[in-house]
C-alpha cells in the first residue's frame, strides 16, 4: 500500500479535536449551570436513549471524516513498473491446449473450463507481467499479444473452447514453437511459457517425441522457463465424437489421461517448473509465486527509480465516508427504536447465516437434486446433477434428461456412467439405461447390442431378455423397409409416433431410488398394437434417415429430421449469440487456408484427432 499525499491522514484527527473542545466547553456550562456536587445528580436525571442516538452519531460522522481523510491521502497500490531503460515487465505467453481431449470431465467441470478458472485466477495473482494467449490443436494461433489490460485478457480467455480451431490434432512442439515467436523483439526483460494441457498424444512416435524435447531444449536456450499447469487425471476420462457416443480409435474406445510424466519431463527440460492442478492455490503458489513472480527479480532491483501505474484506491474510501454519513443523518433515528437485545439476536442470526457449512452442503446437493426428480423438473435435476461427480450422479443426471425428453443428453450421461462404475452390477445398470435410450431415438442397432451386454452381466435378467427381443425384432423389420427403398419417402410429419416417455424396463432408469421397484416390461414382445408397432417401425426409419442424411444435432440437444443447407450454417454459426467465437472460428479457419466456413473442425490425415 502505497500513499499519494500522507499528510492528509491528519484530517482524521478533526474529530478528536473537535470532541475535545465540546467536551471543554460542556465542562464550563456544567459548572454554570449546578454546583460541582450536584453533576453527577443531573447527568444520572438526564440520561436517555437519546444520549446513545447522539453518541452512536458523533462515531458515525467521525468515521466519515476519516474516510474522508483517507480518501484525501490518496491509498494506492502498485499494479505496473516501468524501469528507466525502457524494459517494460516479464512477458509471459499462455498457451492453452483446445484439442479435442481438453473437453474430457475427469476434472469438474471439464478441462478446458477449468483451464479458464484457473486463468482467470492467475490474472488476480499477477503483477506487473504482461501475458499473451496462444491457442493450438493441430496448429498454433495468436489469440491475444502480451498486454498489461487485465480486462481483455479476462474476456479473451472466457472465448475458449475446444471446437474453437478448425483441424483436429495436439501439436505440443509446434505450439511451443510459435509462442516463442510471439514474444516482443526487446533483448531486455524475462520470458516465460505458461502451458496449460493434459499432456502430448500417448501414441506419439519416438521422432514426434526427441522433437518436443528439443523444442524444450531449445526454448531453454534461448532464456525461455517453460511451466506447466497439467489439466485431468491419472485415471482418465472416455473421449466422445459428435454424436455423444466413444470416440474410438482402431475399434476400441479411446480414452484420455493426464500425461504427467510427460509434462514433468518437458518442464525439467525447459528449466520450469510442472504442477498437476489444485483445488487449492497451491498450483499458482508453485508456478507464479516461487516461479514466474522471480524471473529478473534481480534485474528489477537493478533498475534503481522506476516509473510505476498505480490503482486508486480512494473512491473506496469516499464511497464508505458517504454511508457513515448518511447513516449518521437518516438511520440512527430508526435503529435507536429497535429494542437493544432484538438487534443482538438480528446480528447473531445474520452472523450465523455466513457459518461455513463445508462438506453439508456437498452431502445436501445429492438430496436438492434427487427433490428436483421426484418434483418431476427434469431439466433442474439434470443441472444439479452436472455438478456432483461419480456413477450416481450420472445416473441421475442420465435419468432426468431421458425423462425429459433430451435423449442426447441421456446418451452421454449413460455412457458415462458405464466407466464410472464400479462394479459388474452398476455397470450393467448403466448399460440398460443406454439402451433404453438408444431405442427412444430408434437406433435399434444399439439398443440390442447393449441389451445382450446386459445379459452377459446379468443371464437371468428378464426384462433384458424381453427388451432384447422386442428390438431385435424391430430392427429386422426397419432393415426390411429399407430394402424396400422406404427411406426415399416423403418427409413428412410421422403417424403416431410412439410416445417419448415410454420406459423400457424402467425398474433401472430411476437408480437415484434407493431401492427401485420393479415393474412389468411395458414392451412384450407380442400382443402390441398394430399401429404402435408401425410407429416403432417409422421411428427407426426416422432414425436411418438421419443418418444418411448426415443431419448434426442442434445446439439445444433435440434432434432434427430436416436438412439445414450448409450456407445456413455458416451463417448461424457467425451470427447467433456467439458471434464473437463465431468470428474467431473463421479467423482461425483463414489463417489455416479454408476459403469457406467449416461446419465442423477437419481430421487431419496422420494425426490423431484428439
Amino acid at each position: 500500500m502505497h500513499w499519494r499525499e500522507p499528510l492528509w491522514l491528519l484530517v482524521g484527527l478533526q474529530p478528536l479535536l473537535i470532541w475535545l473542545i465540546y467536551r471543554w466547553l460542556r465542562r464550563r456550562s456544567a459548572t454554570a449551570y449546578a454546583e460541582r456536587a450536584l453533576l453527577p445528580w443531573v447527568r444520572h436525571a438526564t440520561f436517555a436513549p437519546a444520549a446513545w442516538r447522539r453518541a452512536l452519531q458523533t462515531l458515525l460522522v467521525a468515521a466519515a471524516w476519516l474516510c474522508l481523510a483517507v480518501a484525501l491521502a490518496g491509498p494506492r497500490i502498485p499494479l505496473q513498473r516501468f524501469g528507466t531503460d525502457a524494459i517494460e515487465s516479464t512477458e509471459v505467453i499462455a498457451v492453452v491446449d483446445l484439442s479435442r481431449s481438453m473437453a474430457a470431465q475427469d476434472i469438474l467441470p471439464s478441462r478446458i473450463e477449468r483451464a479458464k478458472l484457473e486463468l482467470h485466477d492467475l490474472l488476480r495473482h499477477m503483477r506487473d507481467e504482461r501475458l499473451g494467449l496462444v491457442v493450438f490443436a493441430h496448429r498454433p494461433h495468436l489469440l491475444a499479444p502480451p498486454t498489461s489490460d487485465r480486462a481483455a485478457l479476462a474476456h479473451y480467455v472466457d472465448t475458449l473452447e475446444t471446437r474453437l480451431l478448425p483441424t483436429e490434432g495436439s501439436d505440443l512442439a509446434a505450439a511451443l514453437r510459435y509462442a516463442a515467436s510471439v514474444f516482443s523483439s526487446s533483448p531486455n526483460g524475462q520470458r516465460a511459457v505458461l502451458l496449460l494441457s493434459n499432456g502430448p498424444d500417448s501414441m506419439q512416435d519416438a521422432a514426434t517425441h526427441n522433437e518436443l524435447a528439443e523444442q524444450a531444449r531449445a526454448l531453454r536456450r534461448a532464456g525461455i522457463a517453460v511451466y506447466i499447469l497439467g489439466l485431468g487425471t491419472a485415471e482418465g476420462e472416455a473421449l466422445f465424437d459428435d454424436h455423444g457416443r466413444w470416440l474410438q480409435h482402431e475399434g476400441v474406445p479411446l480414452r484420455s489421461y493426464l500425461q504427467e510424466t510427460a509434462l514433468r519431463q518437458l518442464a525439467e527440460q525447459a528449466g520450469g517448473r510442472y504442477i498437476t492442478v489444485r483445488d487449492t492455490h497451491e498450483d499458482w503458489d508453485t508456478l507464479y509465486h516461487r516461479g514466474i513472480a522471480l524471473l529478473g527479480a534481480e534485474q528489477r532491483d537493478a533498475r534503481g527509480e522506476a516509473q510505476v501505474i498505480y490503482q486508486e484506491l480512494y473512491a473506496t474510501a469516499m464511497l464508505a465516508g458517504l454511508f457513515a454519513l448518511l447513516a449518521a443523518v437518516i438511520l440512527i433515528p430508526a435503529v435507536a427504536r429497535v429494542p437493544w437485545r432484538a438487534t443482538s439476536v438480528a446480528i447473531l442470526l445474520v452472523t450465523l447465516g455466513h457459518v461455513p457449512q463445508g462438506r453439508t452442503q456437498d452431502m445436501s446437493a445429492q438430496h436438492e437434486a434427487y427433490a428436483a426428480y421426484q418434483a418431476k423438473h427434469f431439466a433442474e435435476a439434470e443441472r444439479l446433477y452436472s455438478n456432483i461427480p461419480g456413477h450416481t450422479a450420472r445416473m441421475g443426471q442420465g435419468a432426468s434428461a431421458y425423462l425429459g425428453g433430451n435423449f442426447d443428453d441421456a446418451l452421454r450421461q449413460f455412457t458415462r456412467a458405464v466407466l464410472a462404475g464400479d462394479n459388474n452390477d452398476q455397470r450393467a445398470d448403466a448399460i440398460f439405461n443406454l439402451a433404453n435410450a438408444y431405442y427412444q431415438i430408434g437406433d435399434y442397432e444399439n439398443a440390442a447390442v447393449l441389451f445382450a451386454d446386459v445379459l452377459h452381466y446379468r443371464p437371468d435378467d428378464q426384462y433384458a431378455a424381453m427388451n432384447y427381443e422386442f428390438v431385435v425384432a424391430l430392427y429386422r423389420e426397419v432393415r426390411r423397409a429399407v430394402r424396400e427403398n422406404r427411406l426415399g419417402q416423403g418427409r413428412g410429419p410421422r403417424a403416431e409416433i410412439a410416445r417419448e416417455d415410454t420406459q423400457v424396463g424402467s425398474s433401472r432408469l430411476s437408480l437415484a431410488d434407493d431401492e427401485p421397484t420393479p415393474v412389468e416390461s411395458p414392451l412384450p414382445p407380442a400382443g402390441i398394437d398394430a399401429d404402435r408397432w408401425q410407429a416403432l417401425i417409422e421411428r427407426g426409419l426416422e432414425h436411418a434417415r438421419m443418418a444418411t442424411a448426415r443431419v448434426e444435432r442442434q445446439d439445444d440437444a433435440h434432434w432434427t429430421y430436416e436438412v439445414t443447407d450448409a450456407r445456413d450454417i455458416a451463417l448461424d454459426t457467425m451470427f447467433t449469440a456467439d458471434q464473437e467465437s463465431g468470428l474467431w472460428r473463421r479467423v482461425f479457419e483463414m489463417e489455416e487456408g479454408f476459403p469457406a466456413p467449416l461446419e465442423t473442425p477437419r481430421d487431419v490425415p496422420g494425426t490423431v484427432p484428439w
